[in-house]
């Protein structure tokens, strides 16, 4: 295995997707079932008139999903 801390928690990957809303969901079951430790999950936001959910994943990397 390979990481590096500093790496990962300065890591961003925006995702477009067609549903924000349902994603969200998707990433409480997940943060939700207790099967990954450090999932964070903030509730979407509107930025710039798209609509944006962040999940900031078990090793640090914030995930960006934007609609």
């Amino acid at each position: 295995d390979y990481y590096v801390k500093d790496w990962a928690e300065n890591f961003m990957i925006v995702i477009g997707v067609d549903d924000v809303d349902a994603w969200h969901r998707h990433a409480n079951a997940v943060a939700g079932s207790g099967a990954f430790d450090g999932v964070r999950v903030t509730p979407p936001e509107s930025v710039d008139g798209a609509r944006v959910l962040h999940v900031i994943d078990p090793s640090g990397v914030l995930l960006v999903f934007v609609q």
